[in-house]
């Protein structure tokens, strides 16, 4: 977020796209990790960091979530996202 529009802080920016890949992680689809960041179509999703900070309250330890979330998407395997993800899209 642009810190010109007085936006930092207050907004947080999360990017969900059918090839997502974090860095470093060599872009490989095999990677489970990287679907946690998947979606059948590139988006962006804007959350409000109070909001956030809130939600995370009920937490004892925030950081579980997104480990949480990767170990999920490992423990489904890669094969089984890319069918979740083709049964949201129209056939050809």
């Amino acid at each position: 977020i642009d810190d010109d529009e007085g936006l930092r802080g207050v907004v947080q920016l999360a990017t969900f796209h059918p090839d997502y890949s974090f860095a470093g992680s060599g872009g490989e689809e095999e990677e489970a990790d990287n679907w946690t960041n998947r979606s059948p179509f590139a988006m962006f999703h804007l959350l409000r960091e109070e909001r956030m900070e809130e939600a995370l309250e009920g937490y004892a330890d925030p950081e579980e979530v997104w480990q949480k979330n990767v170990r999920v998407m490992r423990e489904k395997g890669v094969a089984s996202m890319r069918a979740l993800v083709a049964g949201c899209l129209l056939p050809d």
